[in-house]
């Protein structure tokens, strides 16, 4: 981790990052103090800046879209359902690869324990090589 940046005010240099985009506030990790963390860390607006890329998912995919499978919670207040919707259809990432469940973030992803759906369907991109 960078100096003086823990996991939660790097939380929060997301949570501003997005908020200057004009998108959704996350006000969670302002109700635990981490803007005034940041800022008494030294971090500003250029400083968070430069991080966006590794966080936000924005402009072009890292991988091909068809390499890409996709699970998003109905009821995600981390990564929103409506805003990874978005970028997964900016991304044109195929249907087949796209799975929604009616989960937060977290529970999301615990739930991939059971549903075999996402894992199954990432075997199948993968045994093909694409």
């Amino acid at each position: 981790m960078l100096a003086g940046v823990t996991a939660e005010t790097f939380s929060e240099g997301r949570a501003r990052l997005v908020e200057r985009a004009g998108r959704q506030r996350y006000a969670s990790a302002t109700s635990l103090g981490v803007p005034a963390a940041l800022r008494s860390a030294g971090w500003d607006e250029a400083a968070l800046a430069r991080y966006a890329p590794l966080v936000e998912g924005e402009g072009t995919p890292p991988v091909e879209p068809g390499r890409m499978v996709v699970t998003l919670g109905a009821r995600d207040d981390i990564t929103p359902h409506a805003e990874g919707l978005k970028l997964v259809r900016e991304w044109r990432v195929p249907a087949a690869n796209l799975f929604a469940r009616p989960r937060g973030h977290y529970s999301t992803s615990l739930a991939l324990l059971r549903a075999g759906g996402p894992f199954r369907r990432r075997a199948e991109v993968v045994g093909r090589g694409g």
